[in-house]
């Protein structure tokens, strides 16, 4: 599970997003790599509730360009160290719902939130995973029509659906092993 609160730049950002996006999008990267590369550990396996193409996605949306060139190459070296995920699970989310619940959370930090950020957020990662397509395997939820977080029903078929795409991804592994 993520701790944003860890971040120290998080409450920083949504005050003034243009004068500290720098140092929030590299420490939530940094925060992130490190995550799973403890995860991971011998067995190379994590369960992530985060992934580096939102890393990414935030920072083609805060970041001015030579911010964007910094943040660019310490994302291309974790990436080349941590390698690529076994499955990437794709919730999908309309803005609108998005900023209900955030609303609904009623964290301080976040009231300035817009509609606007999240729309661009939201075609910044469609961006993102539209440039993974075809080189790992994609599960997409319509997680604003099925709430998982609050129908145990739903998070169980949700639950089989991402087992379901692992171990197609994995019988898919084996069989090329095995060639």
């Amino acid at each position: 599970m993520e701790n944003f609160r860890h971040n120290p730049y998080w409450r920083a950002f949504y005050l003034d997003p243009a004068h500290f996006a720098f140092e929030t999008e590299v420490s939530f990267l940094l925060q992130h790599y490190h995550q799973l590369k403890v995860e991971t550990g011998d067995t190379g396996l994590a369960t992530a509730d985060f992934s580096l193409l939102l890393d990414r996605a935030y920072a083609d949306v805060t970041l001015r360009s030579g911010q964007l060139v910094a943040f660019n190459a310490v994302y291309t070296q974790v990436r080349e160290e941590l390698g690529d995920p076994r499955l990437l699970v794709c919730l999908r989310c309309g803005a609108t719902e998005q900023l209900r619940r955030i609303r609904r959370r009623r964290r301080r930090p976040e009231r300035g939130i817009h509609l606007e950020f999240l729309e661009e957020l939201n075609r910044s990662l469609e961006k993102q995973v539209d440039l993974v397509r075809g080189s790992i395997p994609i599960l997409e939820i319509d997680s604003e029509h099925r709430d998982f977080a609050h129908d145990d029903g739903t998070a169980n078929e949700v639950l089989q659906e991402i087992t379901g795409a692992l171990d197609v991804q994995r019988q898919t592994q084996a069989d090329v092993q095995s060639w």
